[in-house]
């Protein structure tokens, strides 16, 4: 989801010190793009990119919603969420 990119970000102490990780994230939107419930399905390994995953998606309120689904009241996502160091 592209939207997310815009609002992740790589602590650079965490990417110097070549920390990386893969999380999994479960969450409901609301009709209106807020978050209605996350949870860190799968762990990066590390607690420090694990709260970033947390901070990316309050930062990223509201959604956007697809025109599908502006009639349900909540819609279920699950995205992974990666931190890589690229040379």
């Amino acid at each position: 989801m592209a939207h997310l990119g815009r609002h992740k970000r790589y602590p650079r102490e965490l990417r110097d010190a070549g920390i990386q990780g893969r999380g999994l994230v479960l969450f409901n939107l609301t009709a209106d793009g807020r978050i209605a419930s996350l949870k860190l399905v799968r762990s990066t390994g590390s607690p420090e990119l694990d709260r970033q995953i947390r901070s990316i998606f309050e930062r990223a309120q509201p959604f956007p919603i697809p025109d599908w689904s502006r009639d349900v009241f909540q819609t279920s996502y699950t995205l992974p969420v990666d931190f890589t160091i690229t040379s």
